[in-house]
């Protein structure tokens, strides 16, 4: 019988010791013996700060047998999502999709896609990520701005250099599948359980070159330094029958993925001209408040401030503002 059991209370203390306690905690929510629980797995762990730190689990748990009544915050467990791939015929193996855009959405749409049997083509209008941390880099401390390659655009997208942070602040089971692929190219095992994981800059470029190369080897192609500029229909204006790019080449393909982000204003204007349907998203807009990490981990953690064990301690504000009649989000 697998079971799904929220905030699970233990002390901080090693990970052998922590391990132990959440056994004894499992079996105690559920009243049953310790040997009863064959086994655990941990979905997310968050730290409390309340009085004397303590680690907040969500887990899995196998039990040996069945409960004739669940306790209260007890449920059945769903099993792990995973997306459902089905290998497309030989004989389509050769039709061509692309994928515009190396952001996120882009690299997850042409994964799916070369794990399908087919080799997308992702095109995107900045550079591979390593040349493309040269140019920020130049930007951040020379000023010197390269239009395609910088912030916003090539390859991993705009989130890139705001530390990778995964946090999504839902719940969708798409989360962890995102999540354990990552993991599979090489991300820590422990972005699986952090309630606010990040993987650092640096770990995510060597993570996001993996990742090409992987998908390389299945016959995805990449092509940097490209833009597309329009869409190709065919005579009725009904289906996409490819792109066209920047420099006038044509290129053909069975579909297209827009993956183009945020900052993809030409492009986005040229598909509106073509009567591409569109409807604006609203989102929030943050900024960042920076304080001497000491004053933080003061403010959160009081006297346990200087315990080693506690990572660094942060905060998000956010409010809802409304101005004629328009409300924004803030955070």
């Amino acid at each position: 019988m697998l079971l799904r059991l929220d905030n699970l209370t233990v002390a901080l203390d090693d990970d052998e010791s922590v391990q132990t306690a959440l056994h004894s905690a499992v079996a105690s929510r559920l009243g049953v013996k310790k040997a009863s629980v064959l086994g655990i797995t941990a979905l997310k762990r968050s730290l409390d700060s309340r009085g004397a730190p303590k680690l907040v689990y969500s887990v899995h748990a196998e039990l040996d047998g069945a409960l004739k009544k669940l306790p209260k915050g007890v449920r059945q467990a769903e099993p792990f999502f995973d997306l459902p791939v089905k290998r497309v015929p030989a004989h389509r193996a050769d039709e061509r999709v692309i994928v515009i855009g190396a952001g996120p959405a882009g690299l997850f749409a042409a994964l799916w896609l070369a794990r399908a049997g087919l080799k997308p083509w992702i095109i995107e209008q900045g550079k591979p990520v390593e040349t493309r941390a040269q140019d920020v880099s130049r930007l951040m401390h020379w000023g010197h701005l390269q239009r395609h390659s910088n912030l916003c655009f090539g390859e991993g997208g705009a989130g890139t250099w705001s530390d990778g942070k995964l946090t999504t602040r839902i719940g969708a089971p798409q989360v962890r599948f995102v999540l354990k692929t990552l993991v599979e190219m090489g991300a820590p095992e422990r972005i699986l359980l952090d309630g606010k994981p990040h993987l650092g800059t640096d770990r995510l470029i060597a993570l996001l070159k993996e990742m090409r190369r992987a998908m390389t080897e299945q016959g995805a192609q990449f092509h940097f330094n490209t833009r597309v500029r329009s869409l190709l229909m065919d005579t009725h204006g009904h289906e996409v029958t490819g792109v066209e790019l920047a420099d006038g080449q044509q290129v053909q393909a069975r579909a297209v993925v827009l993956a183009g982000g945020h900052s993809s204003r030409a492009l986005a204007t040229r598909l509106l001209e073509q009567g591409v349907s569109m409807a604006r998203k609203p989102f929030a807009v943050g900024f960042r408040v920076e304080h001497p990490q000491k004053t933080i981990n003061a403010m959160q953690y009081g006297r346990h401030a200087e315990d080693a064990r506690l990572p660094a301690a942060d905060y998000r504000l956010t409010a809802n503002l409304e101005q004629s009649g328009t409300k924004r989000g803030i955070y």
